[in-house]
């Protein structure tokens, strides 16, 4: 609805005054405007705060989990003990290969248990140097001494060959051999943990390196000699461990029988027999035949030798 406005006229006006017409939103338009202002600032504003809620409650959380994850004041004594402690933790971190193929389970120590046992590689630790590496000697946290080997580098192309060098090293048992205990590997680092023998090395005794040490008289280097011909595991009941060594020296005749006539065809079927024994107890399971495979290369042996 419009209002009618009366304006006071000027003197050269015929009139008094006159109405003029002068327009105006309504009402309701008005109204509705105001309606919407208000809750695009309540819904704004309600935004807003949920949101500084939110991020409240996260700071509280992350908080939360800073304190309790912040380790408390201790003395020299308490760090010192735990520092022990962890580290010795670490250092019996089992394996990650088979470790059935080792008598013993492997210990994997950590970096900084190799540094703290060879005091960081000193000089002074060192008791012996090869090809593969230099042989320090260290002492673990809970006051074993152990000989830490250092491999050089380049000998290794990765953990999955140090690991299979490993498995390999576990398979070897020999009584003159220095067992494994553990290993530790660090970026392109790689060390082997051994235990450590107070009477020196094979090598130092029969070269007399040490002039301090007498050598070793005939008699002892003949016992020491037997277990790498075979005649350890022989008297010691390992027959496979025998056969193998002895073949592998060339020696496959001394294996056979001294009761059936070992020449001529007779020598050469029995070769054919002992390789199809050896192939039957082959460490790798998988690589052993089967049984259908094993009666078609006997029934290929022949009075000639081996049939093809």
């Amino acid at each position: 609805m419009r209002d009618l406005i009366f304006i006071e006229s000027g003197p050269c006006s015929l009139k008094k005054s006159s109405p003029v017409l002068q327009a105006y939103p309504p009402s309701s338009v008005l109204d509705r405007a105001c309606v919407w202002g208000i809750a695009f600032g309540a819904t704004f504003s309600f935004l807003v705060l949920l949101f500084g809620i939110l991020r409240w409650r996260i700071l509280v959380q992350e908080a939360k989990a800073l304190a309790l994850c912040k380790p408390k004041p201790a003395t020299a004594v308490e760090m010192a003990s735990k520092d022990d402690e962890m580290l010795f933790k670490k250092s019996k971190e089992p394996l990650s290969i088979n470790i059935a193929t080792f008598e013993h389970s492997l210990l994997r120590l950590c970096p900084a248990d190799v540094l703290t046992a060879t005091e960081n590689f000193s000089k002074t630790h060192i008791i012996g140097d090869g090809g593969f590496g230099i042989v320090y000697k260290g002492l673990l946290p809970e006051g074993r001494t152990i000989a830490v080997k250092r491999l050089n580098g380049g000998h290794f192309q990765g953990d999955r060959e140090f690991l299979a060098e490993m498995e390999t090293i576990g398979k070897v048992k020999y009584e003159n051999l220095v067992p494994l205990l553990g290993y530790c590997v660090y970026g392109d680092e790689r060390f082997l943990i051994y235990e450590y023998m107070e009477n020196g090395s094979l090598d130092m005794w029969l070269r007399n390196r040490a002039d301090a040490v007498e050598t070793l008289d005939w008699p002892v280097r003949f016992n020491i000699w037997r277990a790498p011909t075979g005649q350890a595991d022989m008297e010691g009941g390992n027959l496979v461990g025998w056969v193998r060594c002895m073949t592998e020296m060339g020696s496959q005749d001394g294996v056979l029988d001294p009761c059936i006539p070992n020449f001529g065809q007779w020598k050469s079927q029995m070769l054919c027999v002992l390789a199809v024994a050896r192939a039957c107890t082959l460490d790798e399971p998988w690589k052993r035949p089967d049984m259908l495979e094993v009666v078609k290369q006997l029934k290929e042996i022949k009075l000639d030798g081996c049939g093809q």
